[in-house]
């Protein structure tokens, strides 16, 4: 059984906050003492040269911004969401602590007899700890739930994907692999100390960990915290508040548990299908503005010439972490100098200095949305690719190779943002608490509306060319 200490928050030395950062989007961060080890540690100090979105800022200049915020913020709310939903569910902890001393206002309603206890012996890697070790676990998982990103972020992990595709690496880089990697293999050098072990916090950061399922919907699921923070910061950052608008206090507010799976309550149901929407505004205007996938295209392509230099990367975890978004680009350069113009640390180097002065090397040609139904689940990727390779393969029919056709489809990417697991999970599975009626229900029993809403997604389809013919057409 988890168990309660008379003082929660000053039991443990670690879990006294030691350390206030300033943050643009909740004022203030707050650590604890082994929190603040870790952020003044080498390895999570690199997330400072991590851009979160690596090319937004050539469309929205204040856009650039680094992966070391966004991490700090995660753990922000992944701590609010955990402190309410322990508030909510644990008698024993409302019989230990006001909610007073949360920092923030917690409504609590007697008679909520559908929620579970989460104090009771139903699972191994949480009973076997104390209730403030289970907080600052969670914590320190937020935190370092991105430290293996690499370079240039998804635009590098989505370029090995087809490197290794082609044959041409062993195997695709994953940053969440990488992540749990680092955080075993390294908890010395990020200053975990004796009580808090890597192995416990990757519990959570996998999916198939021992850590109770809602913890990890917590930091990676249809309304994570992880998606509240960046759509907060990232709109907040480029300026574009309108496309990122969302209630993530209502939200939180929200969280419930049922069967160790997260839900959410249905009278915050319409906060959650907002940020679904809010998500698919900053897909289509920021992250995949057609501006800034071609500057992706345009690393990717730089990055896919040195394929000797990608596998040396990521070949071992000491040598990953000494690249940020600016070494990789120095040693590139300084591989380039003593070579001919047409070798590969050459010619990526030419273009990564295109991509540094905002000389954009392809054109969109041609745009179209594509919206296909849920219930199929496989039948709409085998459409998009279908269509993908006949686009592909009349490019080479008209012999314009030259033209360097780039089709792009995000068709991982639903119309909320959400992945088709989670989705058809959440429509399949009771995940709504009925505030009315203190049961816990399907969306489609709640909300025939939304229900119908999430039973279609959209993918945005675009062509791209480039190459030297292509400036023969400035109308394209």
């Amino acid at each position: 059984m988890v168990k309660m200490h008379n003082s929660v928050l000053n039991s443990i030395g670690d879990l006294v906050m030691t350390r206030e950062i300033r943050d643009p989007i909740y004022d203030y961060v707050h650590l604890t003492t082994i929190e603040n080890a870790v952020v003044d540690s080498q390895i999570f100090q690199r997330l400072d040269g991590i851009i979160q979105m690596p090319t937004a800022h050539l469309v929205y200049p204040g856009g650039k911004y680094s992966r070391k915020c966004h991490s700090l913020g995660v753990m922000h709310l992944m701590s609010k969401a955990l402190l309410h939903v322990l508030y909510q569910h644990s008698g024993t902890l409302r019989g230990e602590i006001s909610p007073l001393l949360f920092g923030e206002p917690v409504v609590f309603k007697e008679g909520d007899t559908a929620l579970d206890h989460l104090d009771q012996e139903i699972n191994e890697w949480w009973d076997s700890k104390e209730i403030d070790e289970v907080i600052q676990h969670a914590r320190l998982a937020a935190l370092l739930h991105d430290i293996g990103h690499a370079p240039f972020s998804h635009t590098f992990e989505n370029m090995t994907k087809e490197l290794a595709q082609n044959k041409v690496i062993d195997r695709p880089f994953d940053h969440e692999e990488m992540s749990r990697k680092i955080i075993e293999e390294k908890e010395d050098e990020l200053g975990l100390g004796e009580i808090f072990k890597g192995k416990e916090i990757n519990e959570i950061l996998d999916k198939n960990g021992g850590a109770p399922d809602f913890l990890k919907e917590l930091i990676s699921g249809p309304y994570d915290c992880d998606k509240l923070d960046y759509l907060m910061r990232d709109s907040y950052h480029t300026g574009a508040l309108e496309y990122g608008s969302i209630d993530p206090e209502r939200i939180i507010d929200g969280f419930r548990v049922k069967d160790l799976h997260l839900c959410i309550s249905s009278s915050a149901l319409h906060a959650v299908m907002n940020s679904f929407l809010s998500i698919q505004s900053m897909y289509t205007a920021i992250y995949y503005h057609r501006t800034s996938r071609i500057f992706d295209f345009m690393i990717a392509d730089a990055l896919s010439m040195i394929p000797d230099f990608i596998n040396e990367i990521v070949s071992e975890v000491d040598t990953f972490l000494e690249y940020d978004d600016h070494t990789i680009v120095e040693v590139v350069r300084e591989r380039a100098k003593n070579e001919s113009p047409s070798t590969p640390y050459r010619k990526a180097m030419e273009i990564l200095k295109k991509v540094r002065y905002r000389q954009k090397m392809y054109k969109c040609i041609l745009e179209f949305p594509l919206s296909f139904p849920l219930v199929v689940e496989e039948k709409p990727r085998e459409d998009i690719e279908r269509i993908s390779a006949r686009i592909e393969e009349f490019s080479r029919e008209c012999d314009a190779a030259d033209f360097n056709i780039r089709v792009d489809h995000r068709h991982i990417i639903r119309p909320v943002g959400v992945d088709l697991e989670d989705i058809i999970n959440w429509l399949t599975f009771s995940r709504i608490y009925d505030t009315e009626d203190n049961e816990v229900k399907s969306i489609e029993h709640v909300s025939k509306a939304y229900f119908r809403d999430l039973l279609r997604y959209s993918v945005l389809f675009r062509i791209f060319a480039g190459g030297e013919r292509i400036k023969k057409y400035p109308t394209l």
